[in-house]
């Protein structure tokens, strides 16, 4: 389970997160639905410790996120991360992506060197056979289109073999049909690996269709929380209404600081 207790992210004079209050049973499915600029990435990467918060706390079973960047990357082994724009290093082969998941798990040194277990190399084997890529896994990842870039992503978050899967926008940058391919591969992922999943998204028509639970946020608020069998497309809509600030502004501003 994760506690989200009186959280606030603000830069300066900007404040990005608005005392949140939260929570994330196991084995959850939840969206974060909004306006452009409403938080939802910064609650993400919040929770992944990619952000420190300026002030409330985060349990996760328990336990306080740490805010030492050692407890961090301790804790951060039960997090898998999906990004919308991949953060693959597009110069390596697939299999060699997949393999930075691994990372956490092994000596820094043998790392540098691409040194990996016996293990590590049939688990990062069976989730690209699980995406559907493992024929492409020696080619370089910059030779793919953006829906098999996204796939890599997914399975180098899987071989953390994560209690929790965070996906920031990971269909933005994708074209309709394969956006449904991505969100039925992330679900069908979800049901097999029993995992806890938290993603955010800004299309309506997604979000009840690949979650549990759906949170609705609005400048830097929690203003909506729904089951997703039973919204309607006019409750999601309505959190779209009277934000307080330019969402591209509130776009740029998340973006400059979150990196």
């Amino acid at each position: 389970m994760i506690e989200v207790v009186d959280l606030v992210k603000s830069y300066g004079q900007e404040i990005i997160l608005k005392n949140i209050n939260c929570s994330f049973e196991s084995n959850d499915a939840v969206v974060l639905l909004g306006p452009s600029g409403a938080g939802k990435s910064t609650l993400l990467r919040c929770l992944n410790g990619l952000v420190e918060a300026t002030s409330g706390s985060i349990y996760m079973d328990g336990k306080k996120l740490p805010t030492n960047k050692k407890e961090i990357r301790f804790i951060r082994k039960n997090i898998g991360m999906i990004f919308q724009n991949f953060n693959l290093v597009k110069r390596l082969t697939v299999l060699d992506n997949v393999l930075c998941g691994r990372l956490s798990y092994n000596p820094t040194l043998p790392s540098l060197f691409k040194v990996y277990k016996k293990e590590d190399y049939e688990l990062a084997l069976h989730y690209l056979e699980k995406v559907g890529l493992v024929e492409k896994r020696n080619q370089r990842a910059d030779s793919l289109s953006g829906g098999q870039m996204q796939r890599i992503a997914i399975a180098r978050a899987l071989v953390q073999q994560p209690k929790l899967l965070l996906a920031d926008e990971p269909v933005a940058s994708l074209d309709p049909k394969t956006s449904h391919s991505i969100m039925d591969l992330l679900m069908e992922i979800y049901e097999e690996e029993k995992l806890t999943m938290i993603i955010t998204l800004h299309q309506i028509d997604l979000a009840p269709k690949y979650s549990k639970r759906i949170l609705g946020l609005n400048s830097g608020n929690i203003v909506a929380d729904y089951r997703s069998d039973q919204v309607n497309a006019s409750d999601l809509y309505r959190l779209y209404e009277n934000n307080q600030e330019s969402g591209e502004d509130r776009k740029h501003e998340e973006q400059r600081h979150d990196g």
